[in-house]
């Protein structure tokens, strides 16, 4: 890769070598992978702690000053989860900037497309509290791969949150995210 971008892919950065004026980055993984996502980009990366939690942010230089929302944001729901669901199984999480459609989710991190970052209301809040409730399913509770039992339960996670905060109240809106979560992974994932 070039200098001015950054590689960012499931698992530990172990080494970053130069060769010919190029970035290799070199990734590992104790945690065996049927499938993973790399996002290169012009990032601006940011570090901080919540709950012993190392969280990595990159992001669009345009979007850096969106990190303290997300990170905050990720932080109330992580707490949630952990309530529900026993404790985040991993010691880091990075939120990734995509171009991407939505979100999606690995192990120790989601990616989000810039849409989501650029407008955070409650579809986006939405969206976010489903992607992190994935590192409980499939991440520590496997039904991998089974979509649907994952999906499943990340929506249930997700309306719980909400729920909770009040954002999902009546029984209308939570048909609304429901039929949207369906139309969007039918037309974009198919």
């Amino acid at each position: 890769m070039p200098d001015s971008i950054t590689v960012v892919s499931v698992g530990d950065l172990i080494a970053v070598d130069t060769v010919k004026n190029k970035l290799i980055y070199n990734y590992k993984s104790d945690i065996a992978k049927s499938n993973f996502s790399l996002c290169a980009a012009n990032y601006t990366m940011q570090e901080q702690t919540h709950n012993n939690i190392h969280i990595k942010t990159f992001l669009y230089p345009e979007h850096k000053n969106k990190n303290d929302t997300l990170v905050s944001l990720f932080g109330r729901i992580l707490n949630y989860y952990q309530e529900r669901f026993g404790k985040y199984p991993f010691n880091e999480f990075k939120i990734v900037e995509t171009e991407r459609r939505g979100g999606y989710a690995h192990e120790g991190q989601m990616f989000l497309s810039s849409d989501i970052i650029n407008n955070i209301d409650d579809k986006s809040h939405f969206i976010i509290a489903h992607e992190v409730a994935h590192q409980w399913f499939p991440h520590t509770v496997m039904f991998f791969p089974e979509y649907y039992p994952n999906e499943s339960f990340a929506q249930y996670a997700s309306i719980s949150y909400m729920e909770s905060i009040g954002i999902m109240n009546n029984q209308r809106a939570i048909r609304k995210f429901l039929i949207l979560d369906g139309y969007l992974n039918l037309v974009f994932n198919n």
